[in-house]
């Protein structure tokens, strides 16, 4: 374990944190039915922690587990793969039947393998990565899953859309991706799309997350002369790069970029919204759909503001996952795990996001139901992997939400899974 990773300075932390955003969180003995919640808490995923709570209390609502509330219990994991894989421990230890998780590819690693060793459930909001799929065996022992697509699927449309469309006619591609199990995979599956529709990937470079000087990356891709130049980085990664490429006067290119450059910055060094204007974001989740804009009305009328759009992801773990458990014959983990997929999957009554009193109520009276969420349709595959429609944002900080769709619906199933 690496920097301040002590379990006190973990429990200080959630203190705080609860304090911050709920007002109070229970940390004793209680007759709840404990979900273990690992995120790197902060300003800009405080409204993940948000829309879990929505779905957990409108879960609580419809009457929770057989009467015994749902409650979420969070775990700071401060972006470190071995604080979550520590914390996901403690949070079992701690009495939690599953865990909500999968902020980033590269937690999700660690989360997943500790998943497997307590035989937890772990359902992840965010972590796209190809490893993924294949980071646990399909069947009795396979506990991750994600509402998330995985990354094959979103890199065959930043090829196709780079290369076909009208308007960008790439055909010297830049790629500047993150050095780890989000960026690595999705680079080398972007190239490889995009070479096998005719083009040409002039340069890839790689940087370390959270990464302060860009020179030698933007001087390695100058070389190359592109003509787009896709990131494949985190909203503050991408930005760095881009003001680097803008103030050394290199040649104006068409900029493209990946699901992790949607949201708000992590860190103040690169805050300047107006660095992402006219970046096209590939976004894997619908957005101004009707149970859409009924969370978004419930997010803001409890917060008192909208929520970031990808936090859409969390309200649907939660939702998927507190469904599962109160499906579920026990509370043992294979139990909820064997749930989740049936919750998740037809046949069953269809259950849109938002609808989770109807759902429970089915649930009680012994029907089966097929949560479809809003953030894709749930239906799990062997592996735990979703499928979804994309679009493209453009981002554009004058703009209220800060983006504005380009295209939508856009889909990539020809691509098969390797657990069908």
């Amino acid at each position: 374990m690496s920097g301040w990773g002590g379990v006190e300075v973990r429990r200080s932390i959630f203190l705080l944190t609860c304090l911050l955003l709920l007002g109070s969180c229970r940390t004793d003995s209680s007759p709840s039915v404990r979900i273990g919640v690992l995120l790197p808490y902060g300003s800009d995923t405080a409204d993940y922690f948000r829309s879990m709570q929505l779905a957990v209390d409108e879960l609580n609502a419809a009457g929770g587990v057989r009467g015994r509330p749902l409650e979420l219990v969070l775990y700071d994991v401060m972006w470190d793969a071995e604080i979550s894989y520590a914390s996901f421990h403690q949070a079992v230890d701690d009495g939690a039947v599953a865990v909500l998780g999968g902020f980033s590819s590269a937690l999700a690693q660690r989360e997943a393998e500790a998943a497997l060793e307590r035989r937890v459930p772990l359902i992840g909001c965010c972590s796209s990565s190809d490893l993924l799929t294949t980071i646990q065996p399909p069947g009795p022992d396979h506990f991750f899953f994600r509402v998330i697509p995985p990354d094959r699927l979103q890199s065959v449309i930043i090829a196709d859309r780079a290369y076909n469309r009208a308007d960008l006619q790439c055909r010297n591609l830049g790629i500047v991706h993150m050095d780890d199990s989000y960026g690595n995979p999705l680079s080398a599956s972007l190239a490889a799309n995009f070479e096998a529709l005719g083009g040409t990937v002039a340069a890839s470079v790689s940087h370390a997350f959270f990464t302060i000087d860009f020179s030698t990356q933007v001087a390695a891709m100058a070389a190359a002369n592109p003509d787009c130049i896709v990131l494949v980085s985190t909203i503050d990664d991408g930005r760095g790069f881009r003001k680097t490429w803008m103030d050394t006067g290199h040649p104006s290119v068409k900029w493209l970029a990946s699901d992790a450059m949607f949201g708000a910055a992590l860190g103040e060094t690169f805050a300047d919204p107006h660095l992402s204007d006219g970046i096209e974001v590939i976004f894997p989740w619908d957005l101004g759909t009707p149970s859409a804009d009924a969370f978004v009305a419930r997010f803001t009328a409890r917060y008192g503001a909208p929520p970031t759009a990808s936090a859409l992801s969390s309200y649907d773990e939660a939702a998927a996952l507190g469904l599962a458990i109160v499906a579920a014959e026990s509370l043992d983990g294979d139990a909820i795990r064997d749930a989740l997929v049936r919750v998740g999957n037809a046949p069953g009554t269809p259950i849109p996001a938002g609808d989770l009193e109807d759902a429970v109520t089915r649930i009680q009276r012994g029907e089966e139901i097929d949560y479809l969420g809003f953030t894709s349709t749930i239906e799990f595959d062997a592996c735990g992997d979703v499928t979804s429609a994309y679009a493209i944002l453009r981002l554009d900080a004058n703009v209220p939400i800060g983006y504005t769709v380009v295209e939508a619906g856009l889909t990539a199933s020809s691509v098969a899974s390797p657990c069908p």
